[in-house]
């Protein structure tokens, strides 16, 4: 499902649960008061490394921003985050540069008119984008990855050229 997620065409926004643990902590008269503190997410281990924005939000609702690759919402600590907010997040994706989908990827994956080389490229190309797991189908209806599908595509074309050659 992991690998569904991360190569969906489009943004996806997405909540992980996370394991908690109750700590006690001293107020200024020195009164201890139990507080709850997030871990560890209950998902694949790195998970987070796969997403391009992650945060925390705390139990008063504030959101701590643990990862971005925008440098401006990077580290940012936001009290009961709103509109405004989410309108950010949509104004920094929306500044990326358009890339070629996953379905045309996959349809010069399977296309018989696909060479060698372009076979070649088109697997440097969706490696670099992280895309070998993507799940697909064959044409004959067969479960594959992306990956998986290329290589054995990449192996029968070359494999054609070597008998074509002799």
């Amino acid at each position: 499902m992991t690998e569904a997620l991360l190569t969906y065409p489009g943004h996806i926004i997405a909540t992980l649960r996370c394991r908690t643990d109750v700590v006690l902590e001293a107020d200024e008269q020195g009164r201890q008061f139990p507080r709850r503190v997030g871990l560890k997410t209950e998902q694949r281990e790195g998970i987070e490394r796969d997403f391009s924005l992650t945060a925390s939000l705390l139990a008063d609702h504030t959101l701590i921003v643990t990862k971005a690759l925008s440098p401006d919402l990077a580290g940012r600590v936001i009290p009961l985050p709103g509109k405004s907010f989410g309108e950010e997040i949509a104004a920094w994706l929306n500044t990326g540069q358009e890339v070629e989908s996953i379905a045309s990827l996959m349809d010069r994956a399977v296309s018989e008119e696909t060479t060698f080389e372009q076979l070649r490229d088109l697997r440097a190309t969706v490696h670099a984008r992280r895309l070998d797991g993507a799940p697909m189908l064959t044409p004959t209806g067969t479960v594959t990855s992306l990956g998986d599908l290329i290589d054995a595509r990449g192996r029968a074309a070359l494999a054609a050229q070597h008998t074509e050659a002799a």
